[in-house]
């Protein structure tokens, strides 16, 4: 298994992103080589009516802000990471990870100088 696919569930539940705030938490993975599945907790609700009602969309913004609001660590440590990255040497085999990366920090920075702001 990647190593990115190994990490991604233990930083997510490391850092409150998973499992906390109404949002499932993780049970476990499997990874067959080709495909992996993550199996997560159910989270109790329902669906928005359709279209939208005002009070709904409300309850659905705000829960957004508390969303961005806790990822907004996740992302500046994403941003320092890629924009750290992309200053080295590509690695052998990889010629096109160091702008890949460089290009995530261009995304990211300007979000997090707002966000931040």
């Amino acid at each position: 298994m990647p190593a990115n696919l190994m990490i991604t569930p233990r930083e997510g539940l490391g850092n409150g992103v998973v499992g906390s705030g109404g949002t499932p938490r993780l049970l476990g993975c499997v990874d067959d080589g080709e495909w992996v599945a993550l199996v997560f907790s159910d989270v109790e609700g329902r669906h928005p009516a359709t279209p939208w009602r005002a009070d709904e969309l409300n309850r659905v913004r705000n829960a957004l802000e508390v969303r961005a609001c806790a990822l907004t660590g996740v992302y500046a440590g994403l941003a320092g990471f890629f924009a750290d990255s992309a200053r080295r040497p590509p690695p052998q085999g990889i010629p096109t990870v160091r702008a890949f990366q460089q290009a995530q920090a261009d995304a990211l920075l300007p979000w997090l100088a707002q966000r931040l702001a």
